[in-house]
């Protein structure tokens, strides 16, 4: 947690073999993590504390959870959004054709395309934040 918010990163792709995205792992997952006493699971892969974290939210609130939420580079933003709102996450990774993930659209960069077509000129972004090379 202390170097994601060092970087003021708040969430990291889960990737699997050939880099393909299967998951995602935020804050609030360690945070969940950390609440329920469960630090071992800190030590296991990155994607079995995915599962579990996921399983666990699902079993809490009733409703299954996916463990991804993707758009292509091609999509619409107005699709994205709606992506967003619908899924309730606060961010969508950006996947290529092999499922290969090539960025990420959150929130805070839909809110700032809003904030420029008001003419707001939103602070400046920081580097390579949502691109991967």
């Amino acid at each position: 947690m202390i170097v994601l918010g060092s970087h003021g990163v708040s969430s990291v792709a889960v990737l699997g073999n050939g880099n393909n995205l299967m998951g995602n792992i935020s804050m609030t997952d360690v945070k969940h993590v950390m609440k329920g006493y469960r630090h071992r699971l800190l030590w296991t892969s990155c994607l079995q504390l995915v599962s579990h974290v996921r399983s666990q939210q699902g079993i809490a609130d009733g409703q299954d959870r996916l463990p991804v939420f993707d758009v292509r580079p091609d999509t619409s933003l107005g699709f994205t959004i709606a992506k967003l709102l619908a899924t309730k996450a606060h961010r969508v990774w950006v996947t290529d054709d092999r499922y290969q993930a090539v960025g990420v659209v959150s929130l805070t960069d839909v809110i700032r395309v809003i904030a420029s077509m008001a003419g707001v000129q939103p602070f400046e972004r920081r580097p390579s934040m949502a691109t991967f090379n």
